[in-house]
């Protein structure tokens, strides 16, 4: 099991159910700031992207429990896989 920060599209909690594969269970999601990130949109893409900026925070979600296939299909949205 993995805890994750999703963040952009996959910080909507109906959308990031859809992507793992299951329900989130009450707590396992939650609203989130990444310190020192800022997130913005990629540049002629309909993408966003997180960047390290001091004193900034990337709003997103994190979710624990992030098992198996629910790994791999976050990752391969984000290009990752």
């Amino acid at each position: 099991m993995k805890n994750m920060f999703f963040y952009g599209t996959l910080a909507h909690h109906p959308l990031l159910e859809i992507v793992l594969g299951r329900a989130l269970l009450p707590k396992t999601a939650q609203d989130a700031t990444l310190p020192d990130y800022a997130s913005y949109w990629v540049k002629g893409q309909a993408h966003p992207m997180l960047a390290a900026q001091k004193r900034r925070g990337g709003q997103g979600a994190v979710s624990d429990g992030v098992i198996g296939a629910g790994c791999g299909a976050a990752g391969f949205l984000r290009g990752r896989v």
